[in-house]
C-alpha cells in the first residue's frame, strides 16, 4: 500500500525523528491499514484509514481533549501543524505512540472494575461533547437481525435458535429517548484495553466512537464479565459498582442490566455472523466466544439476573 519513501515523506510532517526501520504489519482489513515504524525518538504505529468519514475526525478530535483530561487513550501524536491527521497521496492518516502492553482475553476481578471506572469517567467527561451518530445504532443492528431472522433457515440448529432469541428480544433492549447520551467507544471491551499489571493504562481502537446512550456503551462493556465457561456475576457487581461510583445509573438503567448486557452479546454475536462487505449472513464466523456468550444468557431469566446483581 505504500512504500518505505512514502513514510519518510509522511514522518517528515511529524517531529518524530527519522525513520529507522519499518516493523510488521499490525492491522489490513476493510477499515483500516496499520505498520509499526521505528525512528530515532521510539517506535509507533502509522494508521492509513480506508474509511474515513465525520465519525472519524470527531472521534480524533475526541482523543485529543480526552489526552488533555489525562484520559488513558492510544497516544495519539499530533503533526507539526498540530493536526491529529495528515493526507497524504489521497489517503488519511494518523500516528500513534506504540503500545507495548499486550492485550489479555480473560480478565481478573480487579481488571474488569477499571473496565467499568473508566467507562463511566467517559460517560462523565463527554456528556456535553457533540460527536456525529455512528455508523453502529441500534436501527443498524436491528436491520441486520431482521435480514439474518429470515435467513436462518440456512444455518445449523444452534445458529437457527440464537438467531430466534436475538430476533424475539431485541426490541425489548432500544433506550428510552430520554436516557442519558455520551460519547459512545463501541468496543470498550477486553480486546481493546492495555493494562499494567492491573491498572488499565490504554484504551485503543476509538474509529466508531459516536454519541449515543449511555445504556449501549456499558451494556457491551459488560462482556468484560463472562469467563470463557459462564457469566460471573461478582464481576457484574464489581464492574457496575465502579460504573456508578463515576456515572451514577439512572432507575431506568438499574432495571434494565440484563437488556443492556443482552444487547452487548448480541452486537457482537451478529457483528460475527455478518459479512461486512455484504451485511449478508455468514457462517464462517470467528470468533466462537461471541456466540458462546448468547448460549449462556439463553439459559438465564432476566428474574433470576436481577435478583443476583447489586446496584
Amino acid at each position: 500500500m505504500i512504500n518505505i519513501k512514502d513514510i519518510e515523506n509522511i514522518l517528515k510532517k511529524y517531529n518524530v525523528g527519522d525513520l529507522k526501520k519499518v516493523g510488521e504489519i499490525m492491522k489490513n482489513d476493510h477499515a483500516s491499514y496499520g505498520v509499526i515504524i521505528f525512528t530515532e525518538k521510539r517506535k509507533y504505529f502509522l494508521k492509513i484509514y480506508r474509511m474515513f468519514g465525520k465519525h472519524t475526525k470527531s472521534g480524533l478530535s475526541l482523543i485529543e481533549y480526552l489526552q488533555r483530561k489525562k484520559y488513558p487513550t492510544n497516544n495519539l501524536i499530533l503533526s507539526k501543524n498540530k493536526r491529529n491527521y495528515i493526507s497524504y497521496k489521497n489517503n488519511k492518516i494518523s500516528l500513534f505512540g506504540f503500545i507495548e502492553e499486550d492485550e489479555k482475553l480473560n480478565l481478573n476481578i480487579n481488571q474488569v472494575k477499571e473496565i467499568g471506572k473508566y467507562l463511566g469517567k467517559l460517560h462523565i467527561l463527554t456528556k456535553q461533547n457533540k460527536l456525529t451518530k455512528g455508523r453502529f445504532s441500534w436501527n443498524h443492528f436491528y436491520g441486520l437481525i431482521c435480514n439474518h431472522h429470515n435467513e436462518r433457515k440456512k444455518a445449523p440448529k444452534h445458529i437457527q435458535e440464537i438467531l430466534e432469541y436475538i430476533y424475539d428480544n431485541i426490541k425489548n433492549i432500544k433506550c428510552k429517548p430520554n436516557q442519558p447520551k455520551a460519547a459512545n467507544h463501541v468496543e470498550f471491551t477486553p480486546e481493546h484495553v492495555r493494562f499494567e499489571k492491573n491498572k488499565l493504562v490504554n484504551i485503543i481502537d476509538w474509529d466508531e466512537i459516536n454519541q449515543d446512550f449511555c445504556f449501549y456503551d456499558f451494556g457491551t462493556a459488560m462482556i468484560s464479565c463472562f469467563t470463557p465457561k459462564k457469566l460471573d456475576y461478582k464481576r457484574i457487581n464489581v464492574f457496575l459498582k465502579a460504573y456508578n461510583k463515576e456515572r451514577k445509573l439512572t432507575d431506568w438503567e438499574k432495571y434494565r442490566v440484563f437488556e443492556a448486557l443482552q444487547y452487548g452479546c448480541f452486537k457482537f454475536g451478529i457483528w460475527n455472523l455478518t459479512d461486512p462487505k455484504t451485511d449478508k449472513l455468514n457462517l464462517n464466523y470467528k470468533h466462537p466466544e461471541d456466540i458462546e456468550r448468547i448460549k449462556m444468557l439463553m439459559k438465564i431469566s432476566k428474574d433470576c439476573f436481577q435478583k443476583k446483581i447489586t446496584v
